[in-house]
């Protein structure tokens, strides 16, 4: 427990820093779908960041982007796969999540899936491997989970004036809203 804002404020910064970390593999990954989604590679992108401005920069993905245009070749030192491997893969995810919690699906439909699945893009897979995710996780969810993601999820925003604290809140019309369905 923090008890001024003195003693706060270094973990705050540490929170940020991971943040933009964060959101800078995650932009350099959007940008090359190629590139192995690992520990390693997140390292190295950061650090790549760090040889082109210094370690006492926040890394972004524009930092990223004006390290490789001085340096082309920096882009072979991180992990990569081929096209073919990195949609097979995926597709497999998509396919083994489906006949696990998908609801309805026998041989034939999967395989029919397995089929649609081909002609989309990886980021288009990505996006559909997610959505698959997500639906399995809420279908695991208490009935009240559901109905505080359904009621709530637009309703999040930070506190007002005066509270300083960086965690958000549930505002007054979705927990009214929550109250109401429960």
């Amino acid at each position: 427990m923090f008890r001024t804002r003195e003693d706060q404020e270094p973990a705050i910064q540490a929170a940020h820093y991971e943040l933009e970390k964060k959101k800078t593999t995650e932009a350099v990954y959007a940008k090359f779908p190629l590139l192995v989604r690992c520990m390693a590679n997140d390292k190295a992108i950061i650090e790549l960041v760090h040889r082109f401005v210094g370690p006492d920069v926040v890394p972004t993905a524009e930092l990223f982007f004006t390290a490789l245009d001085e340096n082309p070749g920096a882009i072979n030192s991180l992990s990569q796969q081929p096209e073919a491997i990195t949609r097979s893969q995926l597709t497999a995810q998509i396919i083994g999540l489906l006949r696990a919690k998908g609801k309805g699906h026998d041989a034939f439909t999967l395989k029919q899936e397995e089929k649609r699945l081909a002609f989309l893009s990886i980021s288009d897979l990505r996006i559909r491997l997610r959505d698959l995710q997500m639906k399995a996780r809420m279908a695991s969810a208490t009935a009240s989970t559901k109905a505080a993601y359904e009621i709530g999820r637009f309703h999040f925003r930070s506190r007002p004036e005066g509270r300083r604290s960086g965690r958000l809140y549930f505002s007054k019309i979705a927990q009214a809203r929550l109250a109401a369905h429960a």
